[in-house]
């Protein structure tokens, strides 16, 4: 994302989107594969991708104009805010991730620009829902006060064992009753292909 040719190419998908299909609005998937800039080039480039989320925001919101109503624009990041960084020399680990550490300031998107409408953590892979639950307060405290709602995720796998079978439905209930119990205004649900 720090080459202004990729920026807008997806920048050319997004208006497509939303000149010439019935969205609601967009969703932003930051978790499918956490890496967007050169390890050494993550913080200088941060505020770029902020004008990207602007640019994207500003194309939403010309689109609504024109429809009438509000387009949203959601986006699923890191579990934590935190600067942890992604060491581009060893295998990614993206469980380790931080929002900050991989270029993302949500905090400015949400609290300073008010580009985005709905916050959806996420681990990768996996459900991670303790992580989820410590880092509640940390997102509630971001979201409250401000147009941004938070959507917590529930993934369809369990933990880092691949092999396991899928969560099950009375699992799934229980993620959710304590990310409501911990101050979630809804649930984003991420990869349920199965029947539960």
């Amino acid at each position: 994302y720090g080459v202004p040719e990729v920026r807008g190419h997806v920048l050319r998908v997004v208006r497509e989107l939303a000149e010439r299909y019935g969205i609601d609005g967009l969703d932003l998937d930051f978790m499918r594969w956490p890496v967007y800039f050169k390890g050494d080039e993550v913080k200088a480039n941060t505020p770029l991708m902020t004008d990207f989320i602007g640019e994207i925001r500003s194309i939403l919101d010309e689109a609504g104009k024109r429809r009438g109503r509000h387009m949203l624009l959601s986006v699923r990041v890191p579990l934590k805010i935190g600067e942890g960084e992604v060491d581009h020399g060893a295998p990614l680990d993206v469980h380790d991730v931080e929002c900050l550490g991989i270029g993302l300031d949500v905090r400015t998107w949400i609290k300073e620009k008010g580009l985005i409408d709905m916050l959806c953590p996420m681990d990768f892979f996996y459900a991670d829902w303790w992580t989820m639950i410590e880092n509640m307060a940390e997102w509630r405290a971001l979201t409250d006060g401000t147009e941004c709602g938070l959507y917590p995720t529930i993934h369809s796998m369990a933990w880092k064992d691949y092999g396991q079978p899928y969560i099950s439905s009375e699992s799934y209930r229980g993620a959710a009753h304590s990310y409501y119990l911990h101050g979630a205004e809804g649930i984003a649900l991420y990869n349920l292909w199965e029947e539960n």
